[in-house]
């Protein structure tokens, strides 16, 4: 069972979080990563070429990298297939050389900017850390086909794939290596003019030997980017202070939309805004937007819902991408107390107009990042006149360790939003407090949150709070976690779904608290002989879940069993146990009328299997099996994917269900083919279906861009909707966009 907390008021509870993760702190000492890796660039004055040649004389007379070391599936020993490394520098670029050998023709699944696909092809990884905290890297990475891939990472967080700049490469395939060329704007990173010293490491993918190398000999069990595994960049001279260049995006578009619905004429709109980027020195930037425009955005990936609450879909537009880690990584993946999602769209999914906003982040000091983010909204049938504004900062202790705040204030301007009547949405503000702590080496963690929500009703019982704390062993990892959430915290710019609850019969929803406690136990074993097996484990997940009354309302057991296999398949398979109190009647699908307030208690069992997604055709497919509430529910689901090296990717995903519930019977089918075509890493098609009998609906989405000059793009969107009985067209759209980045 997960480590139990009872029903105590927070301010007994957070203290107790404090004292856990403080007290890792003398422990810390004794595991703190050696290494000495160390790589000087040199300083030239003469012109590099962005081809990946490599003919240039600097190149022939810097040293490169020492050996890269086995990280996956083993971590000893060097890479059979190394990689070479040489780094430079002028006064606006830093210049990476790599020469990768291979083992036969390298995967490249796809010549598309940050597609999903960087860890199944070949390339090669730079992580820069210019502040060298261990807080933050900045990722750079280009795979054997030449597609752009850049990113933050972050500890205990991952990769937001999501941040982008402008930056310079190029690669050139030869018999048994590829070699590539980085040119990084030094405008484009955040640094001290006086820091000599970088963190710096490389990660190379190698899919013809399935094994994936670094330059620092990274553990098994942590990420290949982690930060606190980075070698050194030593400059002999720091970097020169770039000098602020503001940079102009304007942009023009125009989209034609039609409802069939109500057979209304086709409306016409054109529309032009502009984003801004202004350095105000080395470390801190302000970001600008007026009037922005999101008809370019790829559309959200559908999934049918068989639980109680709303589906968290990511955030997919650039203003809110970009630096979004130090504002949307505050609470937990369901606990959300900022949520960018909120700003421009109502709860309905309908485009709110953005009238403008600015940004501001960056550093302040050597240790401490700050960020204000102000966006104001303009009146629509869908909401009124609103200003969100937000303003976070993140203090680093000791290692890795960190102090982070976060303020958060929605108001709204003239009458209370007729679709929300609380008092509550028309101002809402609120404040947070994180302490996370995390040992040098990676391995240990513990952290605790405190939020608390501010309403003109000022209610009371208006708190989240959390602890959380666990190690990630080469064998072991445990997880546990803590959370509660009064009934009254209330976020207008949050996610917390399990927090509202739809009463079926009264047609209304309610807001109810509730405290959580669950843990994550992984075991892992290594076969001696991996020529079947990389690696298997056994995975126990308890999660309880009770009212704010201390009544249960979910509890949930996972025994799960995992393979990795040395070809790269991947199998699990396990059971799920179910307790669910429902305190409302509870609609899953209008079909099956409303299930009953009372005790639900049902299993599930589980089976996925993955194939090799290094081989040109690849496939996948996952049954769970089991009750459901007062029925049953068999779900089948999987996928299919050819890919045409380098230029294109044709699959298909589908989920199609069979549910009795209330003795009626109901097969929600989802199925969502896609064309992915790159005619060069700067020419993109990209063609998506969605079949959904859950919500009635079909959508196509067609997608067209050229990046005709770096961060510079024309979109052409095409989108249209059907109903499933009978594809009777709903509406349907077509948008052009146009954005230039000007550097001035």
């Amino acid at each position: 069972m997960p480590f139990f907390i009872p029903p105590f008021s927070l301010h007994r509870i957070l203290p107790l979080g404090l004292v856990m993760a403080c007290t890792s702190v003398a422990y810390a000492q004794y595991h703190i990563p050696v290494t000495n890796n160390r790589l000087q660039p040199v300083k030239i004055t003469e012109k590099i070429v962005v081809d990946g040649n490599l003919t240039e004389d600097v190149w022939s007379r810097t040293a490169a990298t020492d050996s890269f070391y086995n990280k996956w599936p083993v971590d000893k020993g060097k890479a059979r297939y190394q990689t070479l490394v040489k780094t430079a520098y002028d006064n606006e670029h830093l210049y990476v050389a790599i020469k990768a050998f291979t083992n036969g023709e390298p995967v490249i699944p796809g010549l598309k900017r940050d597609n999903t696909r960087y860890w199944i092809g070949d390339g090669v990884m730079v992580i820069i850390d210019a502040m060298n905290q261990k807080a933050q890297g900045l990722l750079f990475a280009i795979n054997a086909g030449g597609a752009q891939f850049d990113g933050i990472m972050q500890p205990n967080i991952g990769i937001n794939w999501d941040w982008d700049t402008k930056w310079f490469s190029a690669v050139k395939k030869r018999e048994g290596f590829y070699t590539a060329e980085l040119a990084i704007p030094f405008r484009s990173l955040r640094f001290s003019k006086d820091q000599r010293d970088w963190g710096i490491n490389f990660v190379r993918n190698d899919m013809g030997s399935n094994i994936f190398s670094t330059w620092t000999n990274v553990p098994l069990q942590l990420p290949g980017p982690d930060l606190g595994y980075l070698g050194t960049l030593a400059f002999q001279t720091p970097p020169a202070d770039p000098k602020p260049k503001p940079v102009l995006i304007p942009y023009i578009a125009g989209t034609i939309t039609r409802n069939d619905i109500d057979a209304a004429p086709a409306i016409w709109k054109t529309n032009a805004g502009l984003d801004a980027k202004i350095a105000l020195n080395a470390s801190l930037n302000i970001d600008l937007t007026v009037n922005p425009d999101f008809s370019q955005v790829e559309v959200d990936r559908q999934v049918t819902n068989f639980d109680r609450f709303s589906l968290f879909f990511p955030e997919r537009r650039n203003f809110f991408l970009e630096n979004s880690d130090l504002f949307a990584n505050f609470g937990t993946p369901q606990i959300r107390p900022f949520f960018s999602r909120r700003i421009g769209i109502s709860d309905n999914g309908q485009q709110v107009p953005i009238i403008g906003g600015a940004r501001l982040t960056g550093n302040i000091g050597k240790n401490t990042r700050i960020g204000l983010l102000s966006i104001q909204t303009a009146a629509h049938k869908e909401a009124a006149t609103r200003n969100y504004t937000v303003a976070a900062f993140e203090q680093r202790l000791w290692k890795r360790s960190a102090v982070k705040g976060i303020i958060t204030s929605q108001q709204t301007f003239g009458a209370n939003d007729p679709q929300k009547p609380d008092a509550a949405q028309h101002s809402n503000k609120g404040v947070g407090l994180e302490f996370n702590y995390l040992t040098a080496d990676g391995r240990y963690y513990a952290g605790t949150k405190l939020h608390h929500s501010f309403t003109p009703t000022r209610y009371r019982d208006s708190w989240f709070g959390n602890i959380n704390f666990g190690m990630i062993g080469r064998r072991l990892w445990i997880q546990n976690e803590w959370n509660r959430v009064d009934n009254n915290f209330i976020t207008a710019m949050g996610f917390i779904p399990r927090q509202h609850y739809f009463d079926a019969a009264r047609d209304t929803t309610i807001r109810l608290g509730y405290m959580n406690a669950g843990s994550q136990i992984e075991y892992r074993f290594f076969p001696k002989n991996r020529k079947t097996i990389n690696v298997h484990s056994l995975v126990f997940n308890p999660a309880v879940w009770w009212n704010s009354t201390g009544t249960l309302n979910e509890m949930r057991t996972e025994l799960l069993y995992k393979v990795i296999f040395a070809n790269r398949r991947y199998l699990e398979t396990g059971w799920i146990q179910n307790t669910v109190v429902l305190p409302f009647e509870t609609a899953l699908f209008s079909k099956t009328g409303n299930l009953k307030t009372g005790r639900y208690r049902f299993s599930v069992y589980r089976l996925n299997f993955f194939s090799n997604n290094r081989k040109p055709f690849s496939w996948n497919i996952n049954v769970e099996s089991g009750g459901y509430y007062n029925g049953t529910r068999t779900t089948i689901g999987g996928g299919l994917n050819f890919r045409k090296q380098p230029w294109g990717n044709f699959g298909v995903d589908f989920t199609k269900s069979f549910i009795r519930l209330n003795n009626i019977a109901v097969s929600p089918l989802l199925i969502s083919p896609v064309i992915e075509l790159a005619f060069n890493p700067n020419l993109f098609w990209t063609t998506f279906m969605q079949y959904n009998t859950q919500t009635e609906n079909v959508n196509i989405n067609s997608r067209f861009q050229w990046r005709f000059k770096p961060m510079s793009d024309l979109f052409i969107v095409y989108t249209d909707n059907y109903y499933t009985s009978g594809f009777a067209r709903k509406n349907r759209a077509l948008a052009v966009k146009l954005n230039y980045w000007l550097n001035l």
